[in-house]
């Protein structure tokens, strides 16, 4: 007898969109395995925002470069806080 298996998409969102880039990775974020490495670009419930970083990080991901850094500043620029 064998064992009956578990689908292993336990909760995790489709694709937006049949061409979006980005798959659900297990952690809860949109992913994509570049070079032989995973990044992560963002929470399952912001796809749209997940799409937007990994458009700005792909030029120098695919050339194998690290991306550059967020400063905090931006950020708080960009959420508004102050």
């Amino acid at each position: 007898m064998t064992k009956p298996t578990k689908s292993r998409r336990s909760g995790k969102p489709d694709k937006p969109s049949e061409d979006y880039p980005l798959f659900a990775h297990a952690t809860g974020r949109w992913a994509k395995k570049i070079r032989g490495r995973f990044h992560y670009f963002g929470p399952w419930d912001d796809p749209q925002g997940a799409l937007e970083r990994f458009r700005e990080q792909w030029p120098y991901l695919k050339d194998g470069r690290t991306p550059p850094a967020v400063a905090v500043g931006d950020v708080c620029r960009m959420s508004n806080v102050r």
